[in-house]
């Protein structure tokens, strides 16, 4: 059996199924009726045959009922996965959006899917992709079925039908179509509105209860992906600005100490002094570059480094010691920009002793199973009782560790998904150890570059 006829049996499998269930349900009693009545004469005339006969019957008679039920049963379980497949197929594309792209796979999609003649998405009042019938399209110059041949309007949650006929022939080989919204909320401001689903058909019978609850649905699946999407793209824009209040809160303070140390060895060492106000040039220009960019681990370690030989320049050499390892392979491994760097930042800031001891550091970046990436960044600090890790993870405090570790555990999430952040783990006398979980981070890694 081909894609399309099993497509046919599950969408028509309902009215089908209605049918062969009176059918049965008839045939069925009748069946019983006979062998009861049969078993009953035997009975009572004493034919053993007859009643033998009579309880096969019924036998038989409970077994095809039973058959029915199963068929029945199958059929609902092949409805429910063909919905959960469209559902699945749908999203793959939608999540980038309603674009002319977009829409012509989606209408491809759904061509086999309705039985319809075409399909096709609008946006704005425009035709924005179809499929199917584009002889009649290109002949007609647009829409086949234009909404002046409407018969009734139309609110969310229904369909407009346009049928020709007698009295109002429509000029087309297409007589017939089913239209619903496409909207990213359930208000009924037209403004919200993004479209319109159309399914044509060929003849006016062919657009009954099904086709109108087929649009109905799709139109439906089609927006809430709309909605996931546009959801997913105000979470990007929040975290960008949440990254850019970090910066901006965060930075002056580092931007004034770097600027003071660059001036203090203008006099004792001028040449170091050019050296730091070059590799500062280039810190800013790469930390205003790749604010909102995703950017390779390695390139992440190298702009800690630089960060780095800022605040040894100012505390000393013998204060800040730095050392980095990263698990050969995972060098080009893809992370949101600036998560790294604050962590190491907060280290500096917070974790240094008052009694002149060295401050060490280690970033270590690691596989975790087969596919994950785990990177620990770890000093030998003053480190947090139980009641400060807890403040620093639950805070949207407006400076400090706080903002700055809620930034990077939410950009974690918002990448790598479920699974993913960050967990804090210190003690106090003896240092703190910040883990970042990347899930699946190498999977995707390899997903991407095979794309390219």
């Amino acid at each position: 059996m081909s894609d399309r006829s099993q497509l046919e049996d599950v969408y028509n499998g309902r009215t089908l199924s209605r049918q062969r269930r009176w059918i049965s349900i008839i045939v069925t009693a009748i069946l019983l009726a006979a062998f009861v009545a049969g078993g009953i004469v035997g009975y009572l005339r004493d034919i053993n045959p007859l009643f033998a006969v009579g309880a096969i019957g019924i036998a038989v008679c409970a077994f095809l009922l039973g058959l029915f039920a199963n068929r029945e049963d199958k059929l609902r379980a092949d409805q429910t996965k063909l919905v959960l497949d469209i559902a699945r197929e749908m999203a793959a594309f939608l999540r980038r959006g309603l674009n002319e792209e977009t829409a012509l796979e989606a209408c491809r999609f759904l061509l086999p899917v309705t039985d319809a003649a075409s399909v096709a998405i609008y946006y704005k009042g425009e035709c924005i992709g179809h499929a199917g019938a584009d002889a009649i399209w290109e002949e007609y110059g647009g829409d086949p079925v234009p909404i002046p041949w409407a018969k009734k309007m139309f609110d969310y949650g229904a369909t407009c039908v346009v049928r020709s006929d007698d009295e109002e022939p429509l000029p087309t080989a297409l007589k017939a179509c089913a239209t619903a919204l496409i909207k990213v909320s359930n208000s009924n401001d037209n403004n919200l509105d993004l479209g319109t689903l159309k399914l044509y058909y060929r003849r006016r019978r062919d657009i009954g209860e099904t086709q109108q609850a087929m649009v109905i649905g799709f139109a439906a699946l089609i927006s809430v992906q709309l909605v996931q999407r546009e959801l997913a793209r105000q979470t990007e824009i929040a975290t960008n600005m949440e990254l850019r209040a970090l910066q901006a809160q965060i930075n002056p303070h580092f931007l004034f100490n770097t600027i003071n140390t660059i001036a203090s060895l203008i006099r004792t060492d001028p040449m170091k002094a050019r050296d730091l106000l070059r590799e500062f040039a280039v810190f800013y220009r790469r930390t205003l570059e790749s604010s909102q960019d995703n950017i390779t681990i390695e390139l992440e370690l190298a702009q800690t480094l630089r960060y780095l030989r800022f605040e040894i320049a100012r505390f000393g050499a013998e204060r800040i010691h730095w050392d980095s390892r990263i698990e050969p392979g995972l060098e080009k491994i893809v992370v949101p920009a600036f998560i790294i760097q604050p962590l190491v930042e907060n280290s500096v800031g917070h974790a240094m002793r008052d009694t002149g001891e060295p401050l060490h550091i280690f970033v270590d970046v690691r596989s975790s199973g087969e596919d994950d990436v785990i990177i620990d960044v770890t000093d030998d600090g003053v480190g947090m009782d139980a009641s400060k890790v807890s403040v620093a993870m639950k805070s949207d405090g407006s400076r400090g560790a706080g903002i700055a570790i809620k930034n990077v555990d939410e950009r974690m999430k918002s990448c790598f998904g479920p699974g993913s952040g960050l967990k804090i783990s210190s003690e106090l006398g003896v240092g703190t150890t910040v883990t970042l979980t990347l899930v699946d981070a190498k999977k995707r890694q390899a997903g991407e570059e095979g794309n390219r």
